[in-house]
């Protein structure tokens, strides 16, 4: 079973130094939530890239873009991103 682990929340000031030298060239293809609300509703929108980028890339593109993934109407706004943590298969051995 494979287990969403987010990497990046851009609530949060800046991306602390163990992730970025851990993630920030690391190429993946990053699941991206971009969760927006005003005073009635709250928007969640799942976004993922069609190829691997590396993360750093990923998220200077979404902050510059940030403005054309959400309402007009919307009183805040975040996201977040997440990448899949693979599960490896485990061998049994046959007797």
């Amino acid at each position: 079973m494979n287990e969403v682990v987010t990497i990046y929340d851009s609530r949060r000031q800046g991306l602390s130094t163990s992730y970025l030298q851990h993630y920030g060239e690391q190429k993946d293809k990053w699941i991206v939530k971009v969760i927006s609300s005003s005073d009635e509703f709250v928007e969640e929108s799942w976004l993922q890239p069609e190829k691997k980028v590396p993360l750093y890339n990923l998220i200077t593109h979404l902050q510059i873009h940030m403005d054309g993934l959400i309402p007009d109407d919307a009183t805040e706004s975040y996201f977040t991103i997440s990448r899949i943590k693979r599960a490896t298969a485990v061998k049994r051995k046959v007797r």
